[in-house]
């Protein structure tokens, strides 16, 4: 079966002078980010290209063109008499020898490829060799001289990681006319790589072929393909360095470890919840065969009580129905009781009309109720329309029978009219008792908590009733009068 091809890999970091502090103490192992490193021994290999003290001589190199372009300018300024630059610039000092850039004048470049390249051998019964880490050490380092020459300062290989890889710094010289002079610079957009990483991406690839290895994906290529064609555009995918992989990868791990625990506390919980109710069950059964309580005695005692709750519930069901007649029974009752108050309430108003004279009974009938030349008779007689809007026929029935009375009392049939105005009054007095009898028997039938209500209005009755008889009292009296007063008359015309 054919090998599966493995890309190599380039990489351009940007990097200012000031790193290069940095890069040096992690490739001492000195410090930085050392969590990856598998150390294998104190000594460290020499750099592949340049001197051990490479560092030291480049930033000197670079403080020597910020000098030697700030001479440059100085005599410039000189040059011109102009003092007051000259005064500025002593007092800010040299300037960095390139344009101002958030990537930096210099470049650190990568070259590795994945492990599994470099652990396959050439023949099954070996385990490991360095042959590949050899044969990509020494193509690396020809294509990094044929590609920047004499701007790269340093080079190393790093064998104690995850992946073989290089390591090298470019520091792209270029002169500069400024001043009137050529000054020295750092320029990376000089080579073409740099400023063309998908070039660079196609050489290096061609280079490296020649030992197995291919190009990688053209991920630029795809994306103004896709955006060519309308089509979703790929995510653009970005390098992580190293130490923020591994935080990421620890954080996690710290997650997942997280959400395991939790799962774990809570497998825990139903654990304990789950043996908790087998153990009350376990009580459960316990208790039932201490008691001696078989499952169809249980089933048996449930039956009965099932009964006894249906049997209850009928007789409740049953009072309901008998509560539901007696609250309709009685509210007919309130209503008859109701309707006999208004109806003793209208003849009461009429019998206070006839005592305080405040209507004549000698009118016709259709001034029955008009009051008469009495001061309170016109009051009077609004109470008895009120009254008798209320009982109209009750009303109009005991005037025309007490009318018909006094005229017939009037008359010569004076005791036949008596007799007729008194079942008249006995008939107020009869209705006043039918409605308290009535009250009482309602009275009765209502709860407890209701009957205080009726007594108040079995109180008013029991007025009513002695208002009527004490107005039928009155009147008595005064037809007795009348009656003398007219057998008086009588026998002094006979004399």
């Amino acid at each position: 079966m054919a090998r599966k091809k493995h890309p190599v890999v380039l990489r351009f970091e940007g990097m200012f002078p000031a790193d290069i502090a940095g890069y040096e103490v992690h490739r001492k192992r000195e410090g930085g980010d050392l969590g990856h490193i598998h150390f294998k021994s104190i000594e460290l290999p020499d750099p592949i290209i340049g001197p051990k003290d490479w560092a030291d001589k480049i930033r000197d190199e670079i403080n020597e063109m910020k000098m030697t372009t700030f001479a440059a300018e100085l005599e410039y300024h000189e040059r011109r008499k102009d003092r007051e630059a000259v005064r500025r610039r002593m007092a800010e000092g040299p300037k960095d020898p390139w344009r101002k850039t958030r990537h930096g004048p210099m470049r650190e470049v990568i070259l590795t490829a994945n492990r599994d390249w470099f652990a396959e051998t050439e023949y099954s019964n070996i385990e490991f060799d360095d042959k590949r880490q050899r044969q990509f050490e020494a193509h690396a380092k020809e294509w990094l001289l044929k590609t920047f020459g004499n701007d790269l300062v340093h080079a190393r290989s790093d064998s104690d990681e995850d992946a073989f890889h290089i390591h090298a710094v470019i520091v792209p010289r270029v002169t500069v006319k400024k001043y009137g002079v050529e000054c020295p610079a750092l320029q990376p957009s000089k080579y073409a790589f740099i400023k063309d990483y998908e070039k660079a991406q196609d050489d290096v690839g061609e280079w490296f072929s020649q030992i197995g290895l291919v190009r990688g994906a053209r991920d630029a290529a795809a994306r103004r393909q896709a955006r060519e064609n309308g089509e979703e555009v790929p995510e653009k995918r970005r390098h992580v360095r190293t130490r923020q992989w591994r935080l990421d990868q620890e954080k996690k791990i710290e997650q997942r470890k997280a959400e395991l625990d939790e799962r774990e506390a809570v497998a825990a919980a139903k654990d304990a919840e789950l043996t908790a109710r087998s153990q009350a069950v376990e009580a459960g059964e316990r208790a039932l065969e201490a008691r001696g309580l078989s499952l169809a005695e249980q089933t048996a005692a449930t039956e009965a009580k099932g009964k006894a709750v249906n049997a209850r519930s009928a007789e409740l069901d049953d009072r309901a129905a008998q509560l539901t007649e007696q609250a309709k029974d009685v509210s007919a009752r309130e209503e008859a009781v109701a309707i006999r108050e208004v109806e003793v309430n209208a003849i009461v108003a009429v019998a206070d009309a006839v005592a305080e004279g405040a209507i004549d009974l000698d009118a016709p009938m259709e001034d029955m109720l008009r009051p008469t030349d009495l001061p309170d008779a016109k009051e009077t007689v609004v109470r008895v329309k009120v009254a008798a809007a209320k009982a109209p026929e009750r009303v109009m029935g005991f005037l025309v029978r007490l009318r018909a009375g006094w005229k017939r009392m009037r008359g010569d049939a004076r005791e036949t009219a008596e007799v007729e105005i008194r079942e008249t009054f006995q008939d107020a007095q009869l209705s006043l008792a039918e409605a308290a009898k009535l009250l009482q028997k309602t009275g009765a039938a209502l709860p407890v908590a209701e009957r205080p209500a009726f007594k108040e209005r079995q109180s008013r009755f029991r007025e009513l009733a002695d208002r009527i008889a004490r107005r039928v009292s009155v009147g008595f009296v005064r037809l007795d009068q009348g009656r003398r007063v007219g057998q008086k008359g009588q026998a002094d015309q006979r004399a």
